[in-house]
């Protein structure tokens, strides 16, 4: 009978602990660790540009020299997609996404709201930000569409980083066994680093612009993902 008890006492104990390490190695606390590492590095390119850095100043020559002398080389068919591509991020792009996500009933809970808000938030930031640097744009001499406003940070870069970057969350999230799904997010992806090179190519961005535009878009969705990640997480627990 001792025995017995003391084996079941190692029993119970160890799944104890089994469920302990498992409940740590779900907390999702990483992706907020993350959204900090991105928003450090955010501010290091701000910080840089309003201190003038040069080692901000040569980047910027060198990367922007490099993208666009790629009009001059590139043919004429790849060129033009690159200049069109710049519109997948486009303020009426996202609108319109948004709009469609939650207009269609079945697609309004699970994507159309939490795409919707982190655009939003991630548009509010960026012209917060914009308006606190006032960083100029690129001699107008350098673009090839009509831009106004400021330049820092890359508002298609980091709104497109997070619209795209939360509807390839909250795909892969309700369905994470689906081959397509997988594909469809690594396409999003890749459109938005081209997008992002796509402002440099037009010439209304410097590179810099675009680099501190992915960081502080990453940043906030890390930060989005982890609330959403944690509530589940307090939910199970």
């Amino acid at each position: 009978m001792d025995k017995e008890l003391i084996r079941l006492n190692r029993e119970i104990k160890k799944d104890i602990m089994n469920t302990i390490n498992s409940d740590k190695a779900s907390n999702p606390i990483w992706l907020l660790g993350l959204a900090t590492l991105f928003l450090g590095g955010f501010f290091v390119i701000m910080i840089s540009y309003l201190t003038t850095a040069a080692w901000l100043s040569a980047f910027d020559d060198t990367v922007q020299g490099c993208i666009i002398g790629l009009r001059y080389s590139l043919p004429s068919v790849l060129a033009e997609g690159f200049r069109l591509i710049t519109f997948a991020a486009n303020p009426e792009t996202i609108i319109g996404g948004c709009l469609l996500l939650l207009i269609i009933k079945g697609t309004r809970r699970d994507f159309g709201f939490p795409c919707s808000i982190a655009a939003l938030i991630s548009e509010i930031c960026n012209k917060l930000v914009k308006y606190t640097v006032c960083r100029p744009r690129p001699d107008v001499a350098l673009h090839i569409v009509e831009q106004g406003g400021y330049s820092f940070p890359s508002g298609h870069a980091m709104t497109g980083m997070v619209f795209y970057g939360m509807l390839i969350y909250c795909l892969l999230r309700k369905y994470p066994d689906c081959l397509f799904v997988k594909v469809l997010a690594v396409v999003m992806e890749v459109v938005v680093i081209l997008v992002g090179l796509s402002r440099i190519y037009v010439g209304v961005h410097y590179p810099s612009d675009v680099l501190a535009g992915f960081l502080l878009g990453l940043a906030i969705l890390f930060t989005l993902v982890y609330i959403a990640e944690r509530r589940q997480w307090l939910d199970k627990n």
